[in-house]
């Protein structure tokens, strides 16, 4: 139980991180309102995964939930985003950096996801949780849209 709540919240830090990353890339880009307003819808959803790994947290002692994940590899994706942060921080970005960046860390998290499974008893719950990661490639798939209309400017 200790150890599925130790994943959890390092799941949840992921989703934070790779919100705080986008939110900062929609203000490197703020220039462009259409990048900026990617990144900004892009952080909301990360936002959104977060709390809804929260409410699972929360909820745990009430459902039924079997997590299966390696710990190694949520913490090694939360390094990658940290680092991402610290490097956009200090060096600013062009939006095809920002956007190559993005679709690099969008298939670390769609792996990440693919390989850790939380099962519920609850359809309504597991419905819910399949949703999040199926929004993952959805943002892969603006991302790269968006980068693939950068390319033919």
């Amino acid at each position: 139980v200790l150890r599925d709540l130790q994943i959890l919240g390092t799941c949840q830090k992921v989703e934070e991180a790779a919100g705080r990353l986008y939110h900062l890339f929609a203000k490197i880009q703020r220039a462009d309102a259409g990048m900026a307003a990617l990144w900004t819808k892009t952080a909301r959803e990360e936002e959104n995964h977060a709390r809804l790994v929260q409410m699972v947290i929360r909820r745990r002692a009430r459902m039924q939930v079997a997590v299966r994940a390696d710990p190694a590899k949520a913490e090694k994706a939360l390094d990658l985003i940290e680092s991402t942060i610290a490097q956009a921080m200090v060096s600013s970005r062009s939006a095809r950096q920002a956007l190559e960046e993005a679709i690099t860390l969008e298939n670390v998290l769609m792996q990440f996801h693919a390989d850790y499974a939380v099962e519920f008893t609850d359809a309504a719950d597991q419905n819910l949780f399949r949703s999040m990661m199926a929004a993952d490639k959805d943002h892969l798939g603006t991302l790269q849209a968006a980068l693939d209309g950068l390319r033919k400017r």
